[in-house]
C-alpha cells in the first residue's frame, strides 16, 4: 500500500543492567546482532548516558557487553562517553531506529514509534475501543435491558460497567425491532409496513434482497440479515451487574421443584447453572428458568421456554447462578447464545495500518488489540472497533482525523471547525512538535499537531 503511516523499526532493542567507569563497558542482555558503528538511544538517563540522546557501537565485546562512543567512528578523534558505575538497571535501547518523530524540520523522515512502547520515542496516541471476545454465550431480547450469559460469560470477572457490547453479524434473518444505525442490512421478505417507514430506517424501498444502511433505528415489521459477515453490530453499554448467587437446599421429585435461599432476582427463561449436581441436574450445565413457584422455590427447563424437567429428590449444599447485567439501554436485537465482544473507550497505540484508515491498535498494557477505524467521534461515544484522533491547527482550532498517511493526512474539519468537502479538503501535514504556523517547506497544505506520548 503506498503512503502508509510509516511505523518506527529498530534493529535490536537491548536493556541495559550495569555500566562500569573504569572500563566504560555497557552490559545488556544481549549483544546479537550489534556491529561497530550501530546508534542507539537510551530511553532514560543512565550510568553517564543521557536519555534522548544518540550514541554509536565502539566494540562489541562479548555476547553482553559493548563499548561506546558519543560520535559514529568515522569521525576522529574517537571521544566515548563518560560513564559511571551502575548495577541492576533496566534502561531500554533502542538500535537503529528509524521513521520516528514527525518532527517539523524533517518532512523527509515522518513516523511513530507505533505501540512499541520499549522502543525510544514519541507515539502517536488516539482513543479506541478495541473489540475482543467475551468468554462464554449471550442471550438478549428487544423486550428488555438484561444480558445473559452462561457459567463460562462470569460477569462478575469478565465484564465492568461501563463497557461496550457487541456482536458480529452472522447473515442469519431476524425480525425487524429497532435498526442499528450504520449497519449495513438486506431486506428478506415484504415488510408489511409502508415505504415511508422503510425510509426512515435507511432504506430507499420495501424490495426483496435490497441492501441499505441504516440512517436512523426506526421501527419495522419485515426481516432482514446483515448485508455481509462479520459486521460488527452495537448491542449496548453496560450500566450494571446483577449476578445471582443464591445457596441451593433441595429437589422434589414429585413436584419438580428445587428449593433455594430466595428467588427474588430470578427472572423467567433466565439461564441458569448449578455449582453441584442436584435432582438429576449436572453441574454447570445451562438451564433456564422455567417458572418461579413461589419466594424459594422454581422449575427448570433443559431448552428456552422448553419443557420443565423430571427431577428425583435431593438434598444439596450448592449455589443456583444466573449471570446477568443490565444494559443502560433496551437491547437493539433478540439473540440466543450468541458470542459478544467488549471494548472499553481508552487510549490506544499504532502497530500497523491495515487500510485507509484502519490500524491494528493496542492499549497501553497491550492486553487488549485489534483493528479499529478512524472516525470523528469523541473518546465517550465510540463504538466497539472505532478510533479517533484528535488535532490541533495553529489557530488553536481542533479537528479529528480522517486518515494519515506518513506526514500528510485527511482532517474532516477545516480551522473554523466546519467539515470539509471532497472539493475544498486541502489534507494536512502533521507534528508533534511546536505549529510551525504555516505549511512545511515545499507544501501547501496546513500543519496540524497531533498528541503524543
Amino acid at each position: 500500500m503506498a503512503n502508509k503511516l510509516k511505523i518506527a523499526k529498530v534493529s535490536a532493542l537491548a536493556v541495559l543492567s550495569d555500566t562500569t567507569a573504569t572500563t566504560n563497558v555497557i552490559t545488556v542482555d544481549s549483544t546479537t546482532g550489534l556491529t561497530q558503528g550501530d546508534r542507539f538511544v537510551p530511553a532514560s538517563t543512565v550510568g553517564g548516558l543521557t536519555g534522548g540522546t544518540t550514541y554509536f557501537v565502539k566494540e562489541v565485546i562479548d555476547a553482553t557487553t559493548f563499548t561506546a562512543l558519543n560520535k559514529d567512528p568515522s569521525v576522529q578523534p574517537q571521544v566515548s562517553p563518560t560513564l559511571t558505575t551502575t548495577t541492576g538497571g533496566s534502561v531500554n535501547l533502542s538500535f537503529n531506529q528509524v521513521d520516528e518523530g514527525y518532527p517539523s524540520d524533517t518532512p523527509q523522515d515522518m513516523g511513530v514509534v507505533g505501540g512499541d512502547t520499549a522502543q525510544t520515542g514519541k507515539q502517536l496516541t488516539a482513543f479506541g475501543a478495541v473489540a475482543v471476545s467475551q468468554p462464554g454465550k449471550f442471550w438478549f431480547s428487544t423486550a428488555t435491558t438484561d444480558v445473559y450469559g452462561d457459567k463460562d460469560a462470569d460477569f462478575t470477572t469478565n465484564v465492568s460497567a461501563g463497557e461496550q457490547l457487541s456482536f458480529t453479524g452472522d447473515n442469519i434473518p431476524f425480525t425487524v425491532g429497532a435498526l442499528v444505525t450504520g449497519v449495513t442490512y438486506v431486506i428478506n421478505n415484504t415488510v408489511g409496513t409502508t415505504e415511508a417507514q422503510w425510509k426512515t430506517m435507511g432504506a430507499t424501498g420495501a424490495n426483496l434482497g435490497e441492501v441499505f444502511i441504516a440512517a436512523a433505528a426506526g421501527a419495522g415489521t419485515g426481516t432482514v440479515s446483515y448485508a455481509s459477515n462479520g459486521a460488527n453490530v452495537p448491542l449496548g453499554t453496560v450500566n450494571a451487574l446483577a449476578v445471582v448467587e443464591t445457596p441451593t437446599a433441595s429437589s422434589d421429585s414429585g413436584t419438580g421443584l428445587i428449593t433455594v435461599t430466595s428467588t427474588a432476582d430470578f427472572d423467567l427463561d433466565a439461564p441458569i447453572w448449578f455449582g453441584a449436581d442436584i435432582g438429576g441436574l449436572t453441574a454447570g450445565t445451562t438451564y433456564f428458568v422455567k417458572t418461579i413457584d413461589s419466594g424459594t422455590t422454581f422449575s427448570v427447563s433443559a431448552t428456552r421456554s422448553g419443557t420443565a424437567l423430571a427431577l428425583t429428590s435431593t438434598t444439596v449444599v450448592s449455589t443456583a447462578n444466573i449471570e446477568k447485567l443490565d444494559l443502560d439501554a433496551v437491547a437493539t436485537f433478540t439473540k440466543s447464545e450468541v458470542a459478544v465482544l467488549g471494548s472499553n473507550d481508552e487510549a490506544v497505540y499504532i502497530k500497523r495500518q491495515k487500510g485507509k484508515r484502519k490500524y491494528l491498535v493496542s492499549n497501553a498494557d497491550g492486553s487488549r488489540q485489534g483493528i479499529c477505524t478512524l472516525v470523528k467521534k469523541a473518546q465517550a461515544d465510540l463504538l466497539a472497533g472505532e478510533m479517533s484522533i484528535e488535532g490541533t491547527y495553529d489557530n488553536a482550532g481542533v479537528t479529528y482525523i480522517e486518515s494519515i498517511s506518513d506526514v500528510n493526512g485527511l482532517p474532516f474539519d477545516n480551522d473554523a471547525g466546519s467539515p470539509l468537502t471532497q472539493a475544498d479538503q486541502t489534507g494536512m501535514q502533521a507534528t508533534f512538535e511546536a505549529i510551525a504556523g504555516s505549511p512545511l517547506a515545499g507544501s501547501t497544505k496546513p500543519v496540524i499537531t497531533l498528541p503524543s506520548a
